[in-house]
């Protein structure tokens, strides 16, 4: 049996009976059921009419099959989910049997779990469903479910098992998290501490390349179903943490020329702004409370994680999949491909238009009578399959406002224009024409060669590429910026060290590390906010700007300890030899 969303013991069976997706033997009808008039049929369920149609056709087949789940509550309260979110009335009976069986286990405010094992999968699918039916009338429901959701979740940040105490699972967290997120949605307060154990976990437990795997502790392969989860509870606890930040990816810092004075640089030599994100403003009123300080977690660590679980999920997209695991679990993983796309606002991974191609495959795998046969049942592979369809998660979440790519009048009709349109943009004066760029190559060569005199104008260039095309003007350039870094010149050295933190690559950390113990200041600066950067959490008490030994050596100490705790599981370091 495959493992694709439960341990290695015993495979599916675990996330089967967590969401209600134990393979239960359940009777079928001796006669057809006729299927009971459904209010989704009021309502534009997808981008075409077929999609609508679909859609209609396999909420018609949960409903005359809501009640076939052999009283299994996990698959219960999916199928009212799915059911809800595609239009039908909380009134209906397979959505009112749900809901009741919920309120059943909330004595005098407390949510009793129906079953130790799958009680985080169980607990977040309810809150959605709570949420989706009413938000105001079950709102102290939704707030037990959260209470019970606050109080599981592990010292480490994550949820899983109850026998896998402080070791996390990357399916277990996603659904602890979207019941939380509920909960916001209802008012419910969320400390700030729980959001930010979960995002730490994450990004501890994501693998360099941006994968994710089920269990992190017990290694495996990377699966397309994790690292949408994943990557989609890192978009969720950004939301939380950085509320103005949820829609879209921050701009980049400016970029200045290097400042004369030491007494102007703190916030390094090559760049201006800080490095840490400001606070955090109120969250908005249409979610809950957020208790606690500022996020200690810097948005960059975030925006970098969520990045790279885009990158990985964007090179290695599919839509089909031979056999196993992954077969078996495609409408679980179309499911969080949309709640990805929703929270990221991306509609495209890559050159794939996520929707339009999972959606052609569900066409593809819809049985005539409406259901898809995925997921360990046809109720649980039917669920996903129209939540994907409908988008359920992005009625949950604004649209991003797209800027204006042309500028008013006259440039709309292209008149104008230069010839050269690759080098225009339209800036604060108007149109504006860029100077060609030098290859990144070019720039690192210009600062390898001991015989070039302007540093500077290479640094400046360097900076500008980086902050503008992020990661990817960096990929392939890891050793040789290594080799920089080890540059006598101490010009050459900062700027390795600025580049290596903007890598989003943490084994270049030990090398930033000894760079606080630099001889020049400038060079500890930069080695500084490039581990603030880089770092999963900033060290309370880095080297200032102007550091004596004594703080270079307590930084270095520190930074050691923070690395240690954070490496990857699959890297053996030597820092601790």
């Amino acid at each position: 049996m495959s493992r694709e969303t439960g341990p290695s013991s015993r495979g599916l069976p675990r996330l089967v009976v967590a969401l209600g997706l134990c393979l239960a033997v359940w009777a079928w009808s001796v006669s057809p059921l006729q299927p009971a008039p459904v209010q989704a049929e009021e309502f534009d369920l997808g981008p075409t009419k077929e999609i609508s149609d679909r859609v209609r056709l396999g909420v018609a087949w949960l409903s005359a099959h809501a009640h076939e789940t052999g009283g299994d509550y996990g698959r219960g309260l999916l199928v009212a989910l799915a059911l809800v979110k595609a239009g039908e009335s909380p009134e209906s009976s397979a959505v009112k049997a749900a809901i009741g069986s919920i309120r059943t286990r909330i004595v005098n405010g407390v949510y009793q779990a129906n079953n130790g094992h799958t009680a985080v999968y169980e607990a977040g699918v309810a809150a959605m469903l709570l949420g989706g039916a009413d938000l105001v009338a079950y709102r102290d429901e939704i707030g037990a479910i959260a209470k019970f959701l606050i109080d599981d979740q592990h010292n480490s940040g994550g949820w899983d098992y109850p026998e896998r105490r402080e070791k996390g699972d990357t399916s277990v967290s996603q659904y602890g998290i979207l019941g939380l997120w509920e909960a916001t949605r209802a008012g419910i307060d969320v400390p700030r501490s729980v959001w930010q154990r979960a995002a730490a976990w994450h990004l501890r437990t994501q693998l360099l390349d941006g994968g994710f795997r089920y269990h992190p502790d017990e290694g495996g392969e990377v699966r397309h179903t994790m690292t949408a989860a994943g990557t989609g509870s890192l978009l969720v606890c950004r939301r939380q943490l950085f509320p103005d930040q949820k829609d879209e990816a921050p701009p980049e810092p400016e970029v200045a020329t290097p400042a004369p004075s030491r007494k102007k640089r703190r916030f390094g030599v090559l760049e201006q702004g800080p490095v840490e994100p400001p606070s955090t403003p109120a969250v908005a009123a249409a979610s809950g409370p957020v208790r606690g300080p500022a996020p200690t977690i810097p948005l960059a660590s975030l925006n970098a994680g969520i990045e790279r679980g885009l990158n990985w999920l964007q090179q290695n997209f599919r839509t089909k999949f031979d056999g196993g695991g992954p077969a078996e679990w495609m409408t679980y993983y179309f499911y969080g491909i949309e709640r990805l796309g929703a929270l990221s606002g991306k509609t495209h991974l890559g050159q794939h238009d996520w929707y339009e191609e999972i959606a052609t495959t569900l066409c593809q795998m819809q049985s005539p009578e409406g259901q898809w046969v995925n997921g360990g049942s046809a109720q649980v592979g039917t669920s996903f399959a129209v939540l994907f369809l409908i988008r359920a998660t992005a009625k949950l979440v604004k649209p991003i406002q797209r800027k204006p790519t042309f500028g008013a009048g006259i440039l709309i009709g292209g008149r104008g224009l230069p010839d050269d349109l690759n080098s225009a943009r339209i800036g604060a004066k108007g149109l504006e024409t860029r100077k060609p760029k030098t290859p990144v190559e070019e720039l690192l060569a210009q600062l390898e060669n001991p015989a070039v005199l302007d540093v500077e104008s290479g640094q400046t260039e360097l900076v500008e590429q980086v902050s503008t095309e992020q990661i990817r003007a960096l990929v392939g350039q890891k050793e040789r910026l290594l080799k920089l870094a080890r540059d006598r010149r101490p010009e050459v050295r900062r700027t390795a060290f600025w580049a290596l933190g903007r890598s989003n690559d943490l084994t270049v950390a030990p090398v930033l590390i000894q760079g606080l113990l630099d001889s020049e200041a400038e060079c500890v600066v930069e080695a500084r906010n490039a581990l603030q950067f880089l770092g999963r959490r900033p060290i309370p008490e880095p080297p200032t700007d102007e550091p004596t030994e004594g703080q270079k050596q307590a930084a270095h100490k520190a930074w050691r300890a923070w690395y240690l705790s954070v490496r990857p599981y699959d890297e053996r370091d030597d820092l601790g030899k």
